[in-house]
């Protein structure tokens, strides 16, 4: 999966709304493609959160909070040990989360 958004025309909160959708994607993409039984709670794990995440930008939730809950779920990708390759463009695309909140 590709990230191909247009970030020049949108205001920060919609581009990391945006964003955060198709790491939503991305993750189920994965999810689906993988081969590794193992791998499927660990996807389950990261998609509940991330929905959780998407729901709190998208519903205008206080920065603090959703630093926070972007913080854990950082976490939980180090704690993660996905086997199957299949999970490179939801990792790309949770580093372009990550970038756009540095910004």
């Amino acid at each position: 999966m590709r990230l191909d958004i247009q970030h020049a025309a949108k205001p920060a909160g919609l581009v990391m709304n945006s964003l955060l959708a198709h790491y939503v994607l991305a993750l189920s993409k994965s999810s689906e493609q993988t081969r590794i039984a193992e791998d499927r709670p660990i996807y389950q794990r990261l998609l509940a959160d991330a929905a959780v995440l998407l729901a709190l930008a998208e519903t205008g939730a206080a920065p603090k909070i959703i630093r926070e809950r972007l913080e854990n779920h950082d976490r939980i990708w180090g704690s993660a040990w996905l086997q199957d390759p299949s999970h490179e463009p939801a990792s790309s695309a949770w580093e372009a989360v990550k970038e756009q909140i540095g910004k």
